[in-house]
Formats: C-alpha cells, sequence, structure tokens
C-alpha cells in the first residue's frame, strides 16, 4: 500500500511521492454510526476477483485463534506449509471452517479434495496460478452462499483504507503521514454468557511507521530491517453473528504508539498527544465504536 493515507487526489508532482489530502466535508463530519454501516455496506457487496487477490496477498497474515475441529483425513491432506503453493490456502480456509457447522467443514474438506485431483499440485511458475486456483475456490464454495468465503471477503485493503480515514477524519491525525510495516488478521469465535449467542471476531492489527519531520525528506529510504523508527498501532475489530451473514459491531482503537526514543521535536505533535494518553489512561484510545443498529 506504501504511504498510508486516505483515498484522494495525487498531486501535480508525481515524482515526489506526495500527496496533496481531499477535504471531504461528509467524511470529517461521518457518525460513529454512519462509519460503521459504511463498513457493513462493504462487506454486503458481493465477491469479486479482487477479493481472491487479497486473499492471496494476506493468507500468511492470518491466523484463526482457538482450538482447531479438524478431522484426521483433513489433517493428513495438508503436507508442507508453503506460502507459495495451494496449501496455505486450503490450511486457512480449514481453519476457518473450524468456526462454523460439520456441513460447511465437510464442503471445504470436498472442494479442496476436488480441486487437488483436478488440478494436481499448483504451477508456481505461472504468476496467477494461486489467484486462479483461489478464484475456482470461492465458486465452488458459492462465494456468498459460504460463511467461509465470506470470512475471506474480510481479508481485503479496502477494509484498513477505511480505518485510516476515521484515523484521519475522527482520529484528528490528518496531517500525519505513515508507511506500512505490519498487518495481522486474527480472527476467533466468542460465545456470550449473557445471550447464549455466538459471535465471530475479525481484528486486523496493523502497525506503520510514523514518518517524522526530521526524515520526511528520506521517505523511500526506509527499510523493514530498521527497528529504530517510531510506530503506530491500531486495530479494526469487526464483530458478526454466528453464521457470518451480518456485521453487528465495529470498533477502531489505537493501541500503542513506540516512539523509539524519537526526540519530541521531530514527531508531529498529534503523535506526541496520543502517546501521553496512552500513558496517562493505560487503555486504548477508541476513535469511534457502534453496532449497526440491525
Amino acid at each position: 500500500m506504501g504511504n498510508t493515507c486516505c483515498p484522494q487526489t495525487r498531486s501535480k508532482d508525481d515524482n515526489n511521492g506526495s500527496f496533496n489530502v481531499c477535504m471531504n466535508e461528509a467524511e470529517m463530519n461521518m457518525s460513529e454510526l454512519d462509519r460503521v454501516l459504511k463498513f457493513k455496506t462493504m462487506f454486503d457487496r458481493p465477491m469479486s476477483k479482487g477479493n481472491a487477490r487479497d486473499a492471496v496477498r494476506l493468507l500468511s497474515r492470518v491466523k484463526v485463534l482457538g482450538p482447531s475441529k479438524h478431522q484426521d483425513t483433513q489433517k493428513n491432506d495438508i503436507t508442507v506449509i508453503n506460502i507459495n503453493n495451494e496449501n496455505l490456502l486450503y490450511k486457512v480456509a480449514f481453519e476457518v471452517a473450524s468456526l462454523f457447522e460439520a456441513e460447511e467443514q465437510e464442503k471445504v474438506f470436498r472442494v479442496s479434495k476436488e480441486l487437488k485431483d483436478t488440478h494436481g499440485a499448483l504451477d508456481t511458475a505461472q504468476p496467477n496460478a494461486l489467484l486462479d486456483l483461489t478464484s475456482a475456490f470461492f465458486d465452488k464454495l458459492g462465494k456468498d452462499c459460504s460463511p467461509v468465503c465470506r470470512v475471506f471477503k474480510l481479508f481485503h485493503q479496502k477494509y484498513i483504507l477505511e480505518a485510516v480515514c476515521a484515523l484521519k477524519f475522527q482520529g484528528g491525525l490528518l496531517n500525519v503521514t505513515t508507511r506500512d510495516l505490519k498487518w495481522d488478521i486474527h480472527i476467533s469465535k466468542k460465545e456470550s454468557q449473557q445471550t447464549n449467542k455466538t459471535k465471530i471476531i475479525v481484528k486486523h492489527i496493523r502497525t506503520e511507521i510514523i514518518i517524522t519531520s526530521d526524515e520526511a525528506k528520506n521517505i523511500n529510504a526506509f527499510n523493514h530491517k530498521n527497528m529504530n523508527i517510531p510506530t503506530i498501532k491500531y486495530e479494526l475489530e469487526l464483530v458478526f453473528n454466528e453464521i457470518f451473514d451480518l456485521l453487528l459491531k465495529a470498533r477502531l482503537s489505537i493501541l500503542e504508539i513506540d516512539d523509539k526514543g524519537t526526540s519530541i521535536k521531530y514527531l508531529p505533535k498529534e503523535i506526541i498527544n496520543i502517546k501521553n494518553n496512552l500513558m496517562l489512561t493505560k487503555k486504548a484510545i477508541n476513535i469511534f465504536e457502534s453496532t449497526t443498529n440491525v
């Protein structure tokens, strides 16, 4: 994704990597409920090949939390896990299916086996081989008719882009520039003791480099091996019903500012304020939190 900022117009000087923020009044004044309903609208859109493309890119970042319910036959069918072949796709799909009823787990196993028998080993020399296989996998599962596919829809950068818009406009970070560093996606199932209802939670946990005033001219010189760079960590939590066809709640919060000992004279004042608030309250700072009222 490169430099992280909300959707906006590119400056006339495309070579210097800078952007001019498009000041959208509706975006700036968006309520918490409207923000959550925007996530709901994105989720409700039918699956497309774009979902498969981002799923392929983010599979290695996905972690399904909780005990696995795979059958031994399913476990044995997964051989060496390698992010360059189809086995990671099947592994994540099996783990996601374990959050649902046995029928969905059996369907994922059946489709995976059918694709393995039909296509054999993935031809990694073909650049679109895994993308085409993932698209075929979604098609055979029934796309939006499958809860597993609906979970895979969340493996998409559009959710992070919307979260960044909220950070910019509702979180007061309009003048702060960041750059990608780490992105993890955690999926879990939670049973409410009060309501006896099960919810499935997807968390996008994102860490980004904070571009400081002293280093802004060298933005393209950053590399991820240099750990002496300040970072911001935030989390987008999306809560769904048991069959994963309805978004119930969304919450965006800033978890951590790690300045790596950077002098405050180089840090954006907005980042200094957030760090002070985090230290004072000892808890995450909510940017928005709302139910869909459905």
